[in-house]
């Protein structure tokens, strides 16, 4: 089953996001916002592709 319509993308973006977080992090500065943007698009991509698999699969996986 290929992925769900931009999930792919969403998940590049939630990586790089992560990544940002982590070299911040890493350098002593403030990484709130970056951490909390991954956390946020990770989720709703989570649930997005979940969902579709779902309607795909009209309940029955």
């Amino acid at each position: 089953m290929p992925l769900q319509r931009g999930a792919w993308t969403q998940l590049e973006a939630t990586g790089l996001l992560m990544m940002m977080a982590v070299a911040l992090y890493d350098a002593g500065r403030d990484c709130e916002a970056e951490a909390n943007a991954a956390k946020y698009l990770a989720a709703e991509a989570g649930f997005a592709t979940a969902e579709a698999a779902v309607l795909q699969l009209r309940g029955m996986g």
